[in-house]
């Protein structure tokens, strides 16, 4: 019996979409991994995001450390010039965190605020006016559904022209 007084999960797929789904799967010609569907897919997101190329990955986890190799690449001689801090809030995944300091970043916390549960942007601006030397970017995570207020990121992101990245 259901005691709650809110949907826990509202199915969104039709009785045929179900249907189709299924009969995918019980295919075994299909491959629904590195296969024509995923390739349909970066093509298409592409296009929905208005950029050249999307590349799926086998995780978020894959996406992250795929992040880190190609920021640090792309900004050597910063990061060989002391531009090595990744800011991240608080309370993130180990799987956010653990690339940067594979790639000899230092890991900035910085406090989340209690409205979306990212960080606290009050205390990040404080972080940049006082370290924006040693920033090479901001790396936030999206927690629990929540979605950080991307707006205001932006604008600190362009006030103090620093990359910003985020997992949601």
């Amino acid at each position: 019996m259901n005691n709650y007084k809110w949907s826990l999960n509202t199915i969104c797929h039709t009785y045929l979409d179900r249907i189709k789904l299924a009969s995918f799967f019980l295919d075994i010609r299909n491959r629904w991994s590195i296969g024509i569907k995923v390739k349909e897919f970066e093509e298409e997101f592409a296009k929905f995001l208005g950029v050249k190329y999307v590349v799926a990955t086998s995780s978020g986890s894959t996406s992250n450390s795929i992040l880190s190799h190609f920021w640090k690449d792309k900004n050597i001689e910063d990061f060989n010039n002391g531009k090595n801090q990744v800011i991240i809030n608080g309370i993130s995944w180990a799987t956010n965190v653990n690339p940067w300091i594979r790639d000899g970043y230092k890991p900035i916390f910085i406090d989340i605020n209690l409205k979306d549960f990212s960080i606290d942007y009050d205390k990040l601006e404080k972080y940049l006016t006082d370290n924006l030397q040693n920033v090479s970017c901001i790396f936030i995570t999206s927690l629990i559904g929540y979605a950080p207020d991307m707006n205001r990121l932006y604008n600190i992101s362009e006030k103090y022209d620093v990359k910003l990245f985020c997992d949601f």
